[in-house]
């Protein structure tokens, strides 16, 4: 029984994109285990910023422990197990200045999407992890459709850990419900093609039988506290992600992944 290790940079990222496949390895007695990079606890007092007060409006208060609590009963449902690493997401992530006020590192709406800001230790931190697990065959990370700083950094930590011989595998996911914008997903298969040309991405499609949709859609309802940023209702969620995943399996259900593999490497 192999480890299938997949790397989620926010508390849903994993299971929106990945819960049809989550749930059919775990089914298979396929052990699987979701590390949520950034599920830290912000800073007390956070400082004041156009993300933060949308945010603070968007999730009518609800802390992050909630968050990490139903990331936990989410992968329950798919059988998987969680492990929360320490890093704040971006939006809680801040430096001191020269007179010991804190001041946020991604500020504004545009920030997260732009360079990784110099004062991030959030790279290093994830470098220095140590992961407890052994025997692992396969890691899961984000493609990176929509070019979001935690969702890059997780990348990056991916493509070292899989760097070495006789490393695991590593295939990205498209990040859900991003990859519903046909754009922004060939402008991030574009971006292998010209900034790491040593890289080939291998199209995949995992079909999916109904019992894993459904336990999938049971999952992302898992995340109460702010399904409606991002749908009306549970019932508008269902539609569209059961559309969605009909689409990539040209008429079954399916969940898209791309296959990493290093030029000059072969299957032999």
């Amino acid at each position: 029984m192999g480890t299938h290790l997949f790397l989620s940079p926010h508390l849903d990222d994993a299971i929106l994109s990945c819960g049809g496949m989550i749930h059919q390895l775990s089914g298979n007695e396929e052990r699987v285990i979701v590390v949520t990079a950034m599920a830290g606890d912000p800073l007390e007092p956070l400082p004041d910023s156009p993300v933060l007060n949308a945010l603070r409006a968007q999730w009518s208060g609800a802390e992050v422990d909630v968050r990490r609590a139903e990331d936990a009963a989410a992968a329950h449902i798919l059988g998987a197990q969680v492990f929360h690493l320490a890093v704040p997401e971006c939006a809680f992530r801040a430096t001191m200045c020269g007179a010991g006020d804190w001041i946020a590192l991604y500020p504004d709406h545009d920030s997260p999407f732009g360079a990784v800001n110099e004062a991030d230790d959030a790279r290093i931190f994830l470098l220095e992890t140590r992961l407890p697990f052994s025997e692992i065959t396969t890691i899961y990370a984000p493609l990176c459709v929509d070019d979001h700083v935690d969702h890059r950094l997780v990348r990056d930590w991916a493509l070292v850990l899989t760097g070495a011989q006789n490393a695991p595998a590593l295939k990205f996911y498209e990040e859900y419900p991003q990859a519903r914008n046909q754009a922004a997903l060939q402008r991030a298969q574009l971006y292998y093609q010209q900034q790491l040309p040593p890289l080939v991405i291998e199209r995949e499609v995992a079909l999916l039988v109904e019992d894993n949709l459904a336990a999938k859609l049971r999952a992302m309802r898992a995340y109460r506290s702010h399904l409606h940023v991002l749908w009306n209702d549970e019932a508008e969620m269902d539609g569209v992600a059961r559309a969605h995943m009909t689409m990539i399996g040209n008429g079954a259900p399916a969940e898209r992944y791309w296959r990493v593999v290093r030029r000059g490497e072969t299957d032999g």
